[in-house]
């Protein structure tokens, strides 16, 4: 990001009063990039999390409700990690959205 910054022709743009609708526009959208790499992030982590109690749960075999217990909680992470997704994906259509549209 700090790259795309230091671009002369984005440092033209931010110097000009006259584009400061554009240059408003840019900062949410990297704003909204910043927040769906961090989600994106986070759900990495918890994927991670869930998927080493689940072969915890595993290795260990001590019961058949433990490892009911983990696998239905892993579901249930799953199936929510699925809708977060698509609002994620979604969001990034919007920024693709509102790149296109711009006059640069």
């Amino acid at each position: 990001m700090e790259d795309l910054l230091n671009l002369p022709l984005t440092q033209q743009a931010l110097s000009h009063h006259q584009h400061e609708k554009w240059t408003g526009d840019l900062q949410d959208g990297f704003i909204m990039l910043l927040d769906i790499c961090c989600t994106a992030r986070d759900v990495m982590t918890q994927m991670t999390e869930h998927a080493r109690d689940l072969q915890s749960a595993l290795r260990r075999r001590k019961g058949d409700s433990s490892i009911e217990t983990s696998i239905a909680k892993y579901n249930c992470f799953r199936k929510n990690t699925n809708k977060d997704a698509k609002k994620l994906i979604a969001a990034m259509k919007q920024i693709d959205n509102k790149i296109e549209a711009t006059p640069l």
